[in-house]
């Protein structure tokens, strides 16, 4: 610390650097984080409240499989039938809901939004408690990813995209139509024929009227 004008913004970036990378720690019930303050009554009351607290987070669960938001049913699918697998989607989906209510977070689709800063410690570890109970997720994860990591991938992606051949979904879905189309007009066109060739089949071996047949 020698030379340090601000000791208090020396060990807040080694300790940045130390951490960096670290997830928190899974937050828990909120009756599991009750501190002790000395004074009975006021303990009592931090339990009660705790209590309070965890018991939001489960009806929050019963709600969320009542209403079946957009949100819900993208993150966890529908809701089983079974009572233990229907407890289970309830509660991956109250810790889900319980962030949304707490931080204000109303997208439609999107269960969480973006990892919240480091500043913010409780609201990053209650979004990881959300991620964990959201599951694995198909294909590359950008969630957890900083702004320039995603520049830098969009970056690598326009690189790669450059030296790639083109993309020809369209003009084979274009052809696949066409070809259709000649199909369905041959068809039709050989129905529309076949009564008119039927006609001039039964009027050449007929005779005119009056002639007797001859």
């Amino acid at each position: 610390m020698a030379g340090a004008r601000d000791v208090a913004c020396v060990l807040d970036a080694r300790i940045r650097r130390v951490l960096d990378g670290v997830l928190p720690h899974p937050p828990g019930r909120w009756a599991e984080r009750v501190p002790d303050t000395g004074p009975a009554e006021l303990n009592r009351y931090l339990a009660e409240l705790a209590e309070a607290m965890d018991d939001r987070v489960r009806r929050l669960g019963e709600h969320t499989a009542q209403t079946q938001p957009l949100w819900a049913r993208q993150a966890f699918g529908p809701l089983p039938h079974g009572r233990s697998a229907r407890a289970g989607w309830e509660r991956r989906a109250s810790l889900v809901a319980a962030y949304r209510e707490r931080y204000g977070y109303s997208h439609p689709t999107d269960p969480i939004g973006p990892e919240p800063a480091k500043t913010s410690p409780e609201q990053r570890a209650a979004w990881h408690a959300a991620l964990n109970a959201l599951g694995r997720i198909n294909g590359i994860d950008v969630r957890c990813c900083s702004d320039g990591e995603l520049w830098l991938r969009r970056a690598a992606y326009e690189r790669e995209s450059a030296w790639a051949p083109p993309r020809v979904a369209e003009e084979l879905r274009l052809m696949r139509l066409a070809q259709r189309d000649a199909y369905v007009n041959a068809v039709r066109a050989e129905h529309e024929a076949a009564p008119h060739a039927v006609a001039r089949g039964q009027s050449s071996t007929c005779g005119w009227p009056g002639s007797g047949g001859r």
